[in-house]
């Protein structure tokens, strides 16, 4: 174990002066999260009424971006059915007497 630690500090005495070694941190929650430019767009999207400009960019940016795909399926949920993809009620039903 104390091979592998002298092993690790003799790479990183190489990069003196230590600001040198600079690293990626995690992103707080809130920055994750799209801007509401981004959003409208996803908004968009999702009813199909986007460009196959702004489907093509939209579709790179999720590919980057994967935690907005919830987002996306999110609101595809929250739209209002299709004209011809609910199933009918059965107020509609005709009535045999």
């Amino acid at each position: 174990m104390a091979a592998d630690f002298d092993i690790i500090s003799a790479f990183l005495l190489r990069f003196e002066p230590a600001d040198e070694v600079i690293g990626r941190g995690l992103e707080p929650d809130d920055a994750r999260a799209p801007a509401a430019e981004i959003e409208d767009k996803l908004q968009r999207f999702a009813r199909g009424e986007c460009s196959p400009e702004e489907r093509l960019s939209l579709c790179r940016l999720l590919d980057e971006r994967r935690e907005w795909l919830d987002l996306l399926a999110g609101i595809v949920r929250g739209l209002p059915a299709a004209a011809g993809g609910s199933p009918p009620s059965s107020s509609g039903a005709a009535s045999g007497a």
